[in-house]
């Protein structure tokens, strides 16, 4: 029976029931009717809808993280059932299905279930379930249908208020197969067959109902979604929706989902060997059902306007890594705190982007549902995640995100029929308004099975045909499929050929072949490369030029606007030149440029921002050094192009932003780290804090140089030690009582210049530099790095000016002022901070204070450090500074000492002095 069938006889039958004269309806406790179901009289009353007021056993909760039940189960409400009712004490059977559709039997037996007359009917959709229920109304006159959510529980529940209606645990004889299944993989799954689905065979609850508790899970009338607090009669769920509720557990599923308040439930179209039905006699509530569930943040202000093409970046250009994956840390559904992976991209035609991906406790589980965040045109942070889709009660696993470049959004995703990913169908849904609203799920690969797991590489071929990659296999060899469709998703194929490796992305090359690359399967120690002459019928393999990836990764392939062929993957070893032309190997995420079809590879380098050394977050929150030689070691990657040109990467957390001229370019050198800090530039050849000091500070070869910020009269950060200008310039001007033009025409070269007798040729005139001069300055290179002073109080507005300029792999504070450190730290805990110390200091709290704050070094005047003091701080985990250091003697004391960094105003000293004592 197709679809289109059963809506017909949906529709027909409530016309004829309507117009049909109503037989009497039945009034006794116990009522059979024409094909011999037994029905039970259900009077009515009151219970307490949704999770149990006590903490679930362990041995039902299962797991941790359930001992409350399931997030949707809350909040607990009084629901009243006003009327009575009859509920058939079991489940349908195959031969009472049949008496309706006889085609039916064709599907007795499918993968070794439900054979019998009296087994469970199952591979039912609930379309097919409602017009059984209205033919069974036509033929006998009497109001048949499926029960309500509210009407299921209360019967199952019997007046119960425990897990089950028998208490604590369910009935031995209802036991069937009650754990995780990945059948009918036959890589994972055990020996065990298929149980047999008897009705009537697990003792009924105190009002007389068979089978609540497992078999086979019942589909109920509600579209489903989120309960309502308060008091409530006759609740009818939501008004729409994509999921119908099931009810009751199956066989082949954990107990934990066998409880009278565990919901479930799936789309419409769905057949499963874990679903069939129960119906109720009896007029359908007449309350009015919810509206739909209030929208998710995704869904909230899309702007619809399309914006004129963004002028593509000049020359090269990077950001990131920036996170997506913004869950609060306890989160325990709807959204899940534990482990967020397997994402899809999209640049929407409004210019925002969409990610979407999956979050769960654990991936095989049924709590597994997909998560959504919004990058919005013009900002800079992505938004908090939201739930985006959730099938309750199953697996939504492996979720795809596709824009095909005119107005339509496409997302996919499998749709298992319990737990795991091994009995995956595939959904597709599409927007036309930016991801602001999606069509109602359909099911393009309705079968569950394998073949069915998208992967995040679709696109269109030269001649139309839409290309949705899936995974054939569950474990992490076996390779991948594809599905085609040719008008636009409409309908899907599988040509039957399979690429070697999991996960895999395709292209397809200019000579309309399709090229693969994939996980797993490796050849000769490399990664496999797959290539189809006959759009994936079949597939020849061999051995790439990349090395193969493994657990927790997975690559991104496509063509990008430009031309080439774009690849993001893994290595342990990343050969590349950088722009001093050293030879350098890095390791981790690392991108690639093939120019003839992926013949060759001319072009590699590690996705890293080329920063110093830091503590980067990757799935899941794992830490992992992030610098110009190490990049994220693991995540799964998807990749789209912007109008503009711009590339966006995203692992399991983390986003990438960079163009092709941004790839093509080489790396920069390394920042150093010989811990020589130029005290205000190279203060002993140029003058103090002007950009003459910090150009010779640079070309010195300092690892830092430090300088002190004020905040002028109109506002604009200026670097100057003093609060006037009175000891370096040649007038006093106070800077807090000047606008930067009247500060900046004081010659603060004039103090050194008469101290060292120079004159006007050998030392020109110089102006107080703003900050954000010193950071243009210093974002050219990627040696020296800038540590800044904060004189007033201009933290945040520094920190704002650093982020706008996006410099802070450049940047590092230091003071002694706690609140100032601290307030770095609040704002950037990136950004590392040097906190001074005089001579004098309390070494204990200072130990105390700066581990609690994060801070990265403790810098102390150079009087007041001796070797305990140093031993000390290193073994707390600082870096040890000292300043201000210019005598040689006492250089060459501390860098015995251990001392990792000093302040001077004589930086080539200093470097002279490292050198002699590392040789």
């Amino acid at each position: 029976m197709t679809a289109y069938t059963v809506s017909v006889t949906v529709l027909l039958g409530w016309w004829l029931a309507a117009s049909a004269g109503a037989a009497a309806p039945p009034t006794e406790p116990q009522f059979t009717n024409s094909l011999g179901m037994e029905f039970v009289r259900i009077e009515p009353g009151a219970f307490t809808m949704g999770t149990d007021a006590e903490p679930l056993p362990d041995e039902i909760a299962g797991k941790s993280w359930r001992p409350a039940g399931h997030f949707d189960e809350h909040p607990r409400h009084a629901v009243t059932i006003t009327r009575p009712f009859y509920m058939a004490a079991c489940e349908v059977t195959n031969e009472q299905f049949e008496a309706f559709a006889p085609g039916h039997r064709a599907l007795r037996g499918k993968l070794g279930f439900s054979t019998e007359d009296d087994e469970a009917v199952v591979f039912v959709s609930w379309l097919e379930a409602t017009a059984f229920c209205e033919w069974l109304s036509e033929k006998e006159g009497l109001p048949y249908r499926l029960p309500t959510e509210a009407e299921w529980e209360y019967a199952c529940r019997a007046g119960t208020a425990t897990p089950f209606s028998t208490g604590a645990a369910p009935p031995p004889e209802c036991m069937k197969n009650q754990q995780l299944s990945w059948f009918p993989d036959p890589e994972r799954e055990s020996e065990a067959g298929p149980p047999r689905l008897h009705v009537g065979q697990c003792p009924a609850n105190p009002w007389g109902l068979h089978d609540m508790h497992g078999n086979v899970e019942e589909w109920c009338r509600d579209w489903y979604g989120p309960y309502e607090a308060g008091e409530q009669a006759d609740p009818a769920g939501r008004a729409e929706g994509d999921f119908r509720v099931t009810r009751g557990g199956s066989h082949s599923t954990e107990v934990f989902y066998l409880r009278s308040a565990a919901r479930m439930g799936t789309v419409p179209e769905d057949r499963s060997w874990l679903i069939g039905f129960r119906v109720v006699l009896g007029e359908p509530p007449a309350t009015a059902p919810l509206p739909p569930a209030p929208p998710e943040r995704w869904q909230i202000d899309v702007q619809q306007d399309i914006p004129a093409p963004a002028p593509a970046h000049e020359g090269p250009y990077f950001k990131g890594p920036r996170t997506y994956v913004k869950i609060p840390a306890d989160a325990s559904g709807p959204m899940y705190a534990h482990h967020n992976h397997d994402p899809g991209i999209a640049a929407c035609p409004n210019g925002d982007l969409l990610a979407i991906w999956y979050s769960c406790w654990e991936e095989p589980g049924r709590e597994l549902c997909l998560l959504a965040s919004r990058l919005r045109r013009g900002n800079e942070e992505w938004d908090p995640a939201a739930p985006f889709w959730d099938a309750p009660g199953r697996n939504d696993h492996a979720p795809a995100l596709w824009f095909d470049g005119d107005r339509t959004l496409f997302q996919f995703v499998g749709l298992s029929a319990a737990a795991t990913w091994g009995n995956l169908a595939t959904v597709l849904r599409t927007s036309t308004d930016n991801g602001a609203t999606w069509s109602r799920a359909r099911l393009i690969n309705p079968e569950h099975g394998l073949r069915h797991m998208p992967v995040e590489s679709v696109f269109r071929t030269a001649e139309g045909a839409i290309v949705l990659p899936c995974d054939a296999v569950t474990t992490g060899n076996g390779g991948t499929a594809i599905h085609v469709s040719e008008d636009h998703g409409a309908t899907w194929h599988d040509p039957g050929g399979t690429i070697a490796g999991i996960h895999a992305g395709v292209v397809q090359l200019r000579d309309g072949r399709l090229m693969a690359l994939g996980r797993g399967d490796t050849i000769d120690g490399r990664m496999p490369v797959s290539i189809s002459e006959d759009m994936g019928k079949t597939w020849t393999s061999r051995a790439s030029a990349f090395p193969p990836i493994g657990g927790g990764q997975r690559l991104a392939f496509t063509r990008l606007r430009e031309g080439p062929l774009f690849l993001a993957s893994f290595a342990a070893e990343v050969e590349f030149t950088d722009a001093d032309g050293e030879a350098r190997v890095g390791s981790g995420l690392f991108a690639a440029l093939s120019y003839d079809d992926g013949e060759t590879w001319p072009v590699r380098r590690l996705i890293t921002d080329d920063g110093p050394g830091r503590e980067v977050e990757s799935m899941d929150g794992r830490p992992f050094l992030m610098d110009g030689d190490h990049a994220e070691p693991k995540g799964y990657l998807s990749v789209c192009q912007a109008a503009d040109g711009v590339i966006h990467l995203i692992g399991s957390r983390n986003h990438y932003a960079f163009n092709s001229a941004w790839i093509e370019a080489p790396p920069p050198p390394r920042f150093l780290d010989n811990g020589v800090t130029a005290h205000r530039g190279d203060s002993d050849h140029c003058p103090e804090n002007t950009l003459p000091a910090f150009q010779a500070a640079l070309d010195a070869g300092a690892d830092w140089i430090e300088l002190d910020v004020v905040r002028t009269k109109d506002g604009e950060l200026a670097v100057l030690h003093d609060a006037t200008t009175e000891r370096v310039g040649d007038r006093a001007l106070p800077a807090g009582e000047a606008t930067y033009a009247e500060l900046s025409a004081v010659d603060v070269a004039a103090a050194f210049r008469a101290a060292k007798g120079l004159g006007l040729d050998a030392c020109p005139k110089a102006s107080v530099p703003r900050l954000r001069d010193v950071l243009r300055l210093i974002k050219t290179q990627h040696r020296t790095r800038v540590s800044i002073q904060p004189k007033d109080e201009v933290v945040d507005e520094c920190i704002a000016l650093i982020r706008e300029l996006d410099a802070a792999a450049w940047c590092g504070f230091n003071d002694g002022s706690l609140r100032k450190m601290k307030r770095v730290k609040e704002l950037d805990p990136d950004i590392p901070v040097f906190w001074d110390q005089p001579a004098s200091f309390d070494l204990d709290n200072a130990i105390e204070t700066g581990r609690a704050c994060g801070f990265e070094a403790v810098v102390v005047h150079y009087s007041g450090l001796d070797q305990a003091v140093v031993d000390r701080l290193h073994e707390a985990g600082f870096e040890v500074g000292a300043w201000t250091v210019n005598d040689p003697a006492q250089m060459e004391a501390l860098l015995a000492m251990g001392v990792d960094r000093m302040y001077t105003d004589r930086p080539a000293t200093l470097l002279r002095l490292k050198e002699a004592a590392e040789r």
